[in-house]
């Protein structure tokens, strides 16, 4: 589609510029996770990747700790439902 050339070409423009890892390093780094004796459940592969999750997430609990009276006001008073005092009653 045409509409999508100038996107397309900013995306192809920033590839060719970004600096590659080298893919038996990703080999060898995918099989010592596999082989260890508790992997992760998520990895995070190459140097760039994790300080920019750190930002990511930094950026989010900070936000999330701005608006924590917000959130805490949205749960209201501890309540009992229904279906919670059928389970209560029926023990």
């Amino acid at each position: 589609m045409e509409a999508y050339g100038p996107l397309r070409q900013r995306i192809f423009e920033r590839l060719a510029s970004m600096e590659r890892g080298n893919p038996h390093a990703t080999a060898d780094a995918v099989l010592k996770m596999v082989d260890a004796e508790e992997p992760p459940l998520r990895m995070i592969h190459g140097n760039k990747n994790l300080p920019e999750a750190r930002a990511a997430y930094a950026d989010r609990l900070a936000t999330w700790e701005a608006w924590e009276a917000v959130s805490n006001a949205a749960q209201g008073e501890p309540q009992t439902s229904a279906a919670g005092a059928a389970l209560t009653t029926a023990q």
